[in-house]
């Protein structure tokens, strides 16, 4: 009997002993989480991060800045401006201002100019592509970098591109043009209505129609975003536009890049496909709709 309350009041003691331990085990794991969590309020920047599309006549894509805990900011550029070359000459820049009347580089005092002092570049291949990055820290973090302007310059040193930076919250994965009549096209259709293009997280797409004013009963008429960025003239819109560098060109017909419509020339369907770019390069490309025959009828641009 003595030896059994021995064993109990030694396991008593040890059980309380080990719920101590886990008790002061939790609360210094809680504090020290505490405290890497406080500490790392600065270092939210690592997981939010700023984007910018590009789109205009000269060129379209995405700039993403991704901020370190030190506020040193990783920018990717994947862009294209198919009339342009840059080897190490072509600038991107941070600025006050707006980009109707862009101000100065936006540099924290006290920091070497991030913008302006020829190591922070990027280039274009032959082709206008451009998919680089640089690391750089302008003095500020994400808050403060959010709704500046951002600006690319070609080799001659002129803007080609500017936009605001805006979180990666707002950012669009779905775009969509308001098509009008192709340029030049001299026939007695009038296309109207909208396509609207919505990005997966693999950047496949999904393409939606709701198109109006076109041939009756076209049944695989051609729906396709070019390589162009602009529905000016006819030269602007170029051919179909898909990375050649990871899928072939599915803008066919074999691979249902069409769309159909009804007696009154009307059509509301969608189709999936990939076309190698993501949201912030097909951004600012043309939509050309197809006749029967080949004809292009309508384009508009994507936004």
């Amino acid at each position: 009997m003595k030896l059994f309350l021995s064993i109990l009041l030694a396991l008593t003691v040890a059980t309380c002993a080990g719920a101590q331990g886990v008790r002061r085990l939790k609360k210094g794991a809680t504090a020290k989480v505490g405290k890497r969590g406080k500490k790392g309020k600065k270092g939210e920047g690592s997981t939010k991060h700023l984007v910018a599309n590009l789109g205009n006549p000269s060129g379209a894509g995405r700039v993403s800045i991704r901020f370190n805990p030190d506020d040193s900011m990783l920018i990717h550029i994947n862009a294209v401006n198919v009339n342009d070359v840059c080897n190490a000459n072509c600038l991107l820049r941070i600025s006050e201002g707006t980009c109707d009347s862009i101000g100065q580089d936006f540099t924290a005092p006290g920091y070497e100019d991030a913008w302006s002092n020829g190591e922070n570049y990027y280039t274009l291949d032959e082709v206008g592509v451009s998919r680089n990055a640089f690391v750089t820290n302008n003095g500020y973090g994400y808050d403060e970098n959010v709704g500046k302007v951002i600006s690319l310059t070609d080799s001659t040193g002129a803007v080609w591109a500017c936009t605001t930076l805006m979180p990666n919250s707002m950012e669009p994965n779905t775009m969509s043009a308001s098509i009008g009549l192709y340029p030049n096209y001299q026939g007695e259709l009038r296309p109207s209505g909208t396509v609207t293009v919505t990005f997966n997280y693999d950047d496949t797409l999904k393409l939606e129609y709701n198109i109006h004013g076109l041939e009756g009963n076209c049944d695989g008429c051609g729906i396709h975003i070019h390589a162009g960025i602009s529905c000016e003239t006819h030269e602007q819109v170029l051919g179909h536009g898909w990375n050649a560098g990871f899928v072939r060109d599915l803008w066919k017909s074999q691979y249902g890049a069409v769309y159909s419509t009804d007696a009154y020339g009307s059509g509301n369907s969608h189709f999936y496909l990939y076309n190698g770019w993501n949201v912030g390069i097909n951004y600012g490309h043309a939509m050309v709709l197809h006749g029967q025959d080949g004809t292009r009828l309508g384009c508009g641009i994507l936004h």
